[in-house]
């Protein structure tokens, strides 16, 4: 199913974008 293909791919897009955002809020709190 195309539908299904397109859901998994927005899902897992959401996923990374989620974890860069918590990586650049920990790297913005703990600066080296």
């Amino acid at each position: 199913m195309v539908t299904t293909s397109a859901r998994v791919v927005q899902a897992i897009g959401a996923t990374r974008g989620i974890g860069r955002a918590v990586a650049a809020e920990l790297g913005m709190s703990r600066p080296r």
